[in-house]
């Protein structure tokens, strides 16, 4: 199905939005001309697996990583990012993180750099485990935070001809859990400072978003390119154009991947395809990421016999 999206500036770029839900992969695979592809998602929560939903669950991040990798097989350059939310911070009585959370937390990191994706939003959620292991993975990052050993806040991503720069940046919560070493940053005003020198290394910049509100649509109407938005969303939501600026919404835990086909021209969004992807069972799980999924669940069910006993 094709939809023609809402233009706030009835200017360009031009986007289209369409769904694969039907069909193995390859069906689901699209090979149309693009100067960049971005798949995007994100809020995981710590959790390798599917949305555990009764009917047809979807998500998982064997089935992810499986469609990442048909589409890098394409013609198109491919780079993968994370919106946010994609560790845990379930907290325990003592308003600490959980020790189980900290083994989920721990299986996922790992999972992260062996996916390799180009970019990880550390949000508020996913900042209190990665500052108390003092260790954030290849390609975290985050604009509105500073703290000693923190995240950077942009990384470079090579697209074919084109230099991508992707930030991120996170509503604020749960303050009792960020440590306290870390100042805390405004979203909107991190990016209006960061912009320039962004715009000085990169033909791109992707900003990805976690919990935003009513900041998102401030952000989108800054010189940024493409804003991806994570913030629950359950339904599935066209993208809107402000300005130059294309905005699209992850879909919540990844139950469906976003795939942003992008044209460019002189640095400049011409047109843009928004495609959702359906992570349903008919995507195949590779055995290495479905025994790495098990593994992380045996360990987390271990940590809660501890926790609470035998069931």
């Amino acid at each position: 199905m094709l939809t023609l999206v809402w233009n706030l500036a009835l200017a360009s770029p031009s986007v289209v939005a369409t769904s694969a839900d039907e069909g193995p992969l390859k069906k689901r695979l699209n090979d149309d001309p693009a100067d960049v592809v971005i798949l995007y998602g994100g809020e995981q929560d710590g959790s390798m697996d599917t949305c555990g939903c009764p009917n047809n669950p979807r998500g998982s991040l064997a089935r992810l990583v499986a469609y990442q990798h048909a589409a890098e097989a394409l013609s198109a350059p491919v780079i993968t990012v994370n919106a946010g939310n994609w560790l845990r911070d379930t907290i325990g009585d003592d308003n600490r993180l959980r020790s189980d959370a900290r083994v989920a937390n721990a299986h996922m990191v790992e999972a992260v750099q062996a996916a390799d994706w180009s970019a990880v939003n550390v949000s508020f959620r996913d900042l209190p485990y990665l500052a108390s292991v003092g260790q954030f993975p290849k390609g975290a990052v985050l604009a509105n935070a500073r703290g000693p050993g923190g995240p950077p806040p942009y990384v470079i991503a090579q697209a074919g001809d084109l230099d991508v720069a992707i930030t991120g940046v996170t509503h604020w919560s749960k303050e009792y859990l960020q440590p306290p070493d870390f100042e805390r940053l405004d979203p909107v005003q991190a990016l209006e400072s960061l912009l320039p020198e962004l715009h000085e290394k990169a033909d791109l910049v992707v900003v990805l978003g976690y919990a935003l509100g009513k900041d998102a649509k401030a952000i989108a109407k800054l010189d940024i390119d493409v804003l991806v938005d994570a913030d629950t969303h359950r339904n599935r939501y066209d993208p809107v154009v402000v300005g130059d600026t294309v905005w699209v919404r992850s879909a919540f835990e990844t139950q469906r991947l976003g795939e942003l086909r992008l044209r460019v021209s002189d640095g400049v969004i011409t047109s843009a395809h928004d495609r959702a992807i359906g992570l349903d069972k008919r995507i195949p799980s590779p055995a290495p990421w479905k025994a790495r999924a098990r593994d992380a669940r045996d360990d987390i069910a271990a940590a809660q016999r501890e926790l609470f006993g035998a069931p």
